[in-house]
């Protein structure tokens, strides 16, 4: 079941529905629910390698899990870092 988030999109100044899937990243990664995800990888670029690999090779889905996570995130820094490392790909 998916639920509702809203988030502020600043060019236009308005709120866009983003249906977003609870844990999909786990479930991706094959990770347990209880585990956190930033303590699973050691750093943002393998945590960026691993969802990559997962999404078979889909860079540009990876990069909007990423941001979704690295904007709701914030104290988790290794988001941010995974997705800066998508560039490096």
């Amino acid at each position: 079941m998916s639920f509702q988030s809203f988030i502020l999109n600043e060019s236009r100044k308005t709120v866009s529905k983003v249906h977003v899937k609870p844990g999909k990243m786990h479930k991706v990664l094959n990770i347990p629910a209880d585990v956190k995800i930033q303590d699973h990888f050691k750093n943002g670029m393998e945590l960026a390698k691993a969802l990559v690999k997962a999404l078979g090779g889909d860079q540009k889905k990876a990069a909007g899990m990423l941001a979704w996570a690295a904007n709701i995130r914030k104290e988790h820094q290794i988001f941010g870092d995974a997705l800066s490392a998508l560039k490096e790909f």
